[in-house]
């Protein structure tokens, strides 16, 4: 069965690691400084941020005082570029069951799945992680 909402651990990791980045763009911020702050794994934190800088949101320096930044001015990175980073496009849920069983024109559920897709894409495309990030100041 699909879920209204689904956000995997590592989406969640990639929008708390951005906005935490984002909160402190006076130096970088290594690997081990936000898995200790997320209380995640920091293998798969690790994961994580190579996606992010191989899609170019984040750019790695190495060495003692090495860590990850942000490749361009926080308020214009979006959460669904984040998102998209790691999940790949938002999909467009229509209906409950992993296949769809009837013609979604009519549903038990009256047009809510449209409209939860259409905020949630809504909200994501219109947050910049600057304004997230004010929680990690």
């Amino acid at each position: 069965m699909a879920t209204i909402l689904k956000i995997s651990e590592a989406t969640t990791l990639a929008f708390h690691a951005m906005t935490y980045i984002a909160a402190h763009p006076e130096r970088p911020v290594s690997t081990a400084t936000l898995a200790k702050r997320f209380k995640a794994s920091a293998a798969h934190l690790s994961k994580v941020m190579q996606r992010l800088t191989h899609v170019g949101l984040l750019k790695s320096q190495r060495g003692p005082s090495g860590g990850f930044l942000l490749t361009r001015p926080a308020e214009t990175v979006t959460l669904i570029e984040v998102y998209e980073a790691i999940e790949g496009p938002l999909p467009d849920s229509t209906c409950l069951f992993d296949e769809q069983v009837c013609s979604g024109e009519v549903c038990v559920l009256s047009g809510l799945l449209k409209s939860v897709h259409k905020e949630v894409s809504k909200y994501l495309k219109n947050t910049t992680i600057d304004k997230q990030a004010k929680v990690f100041e």
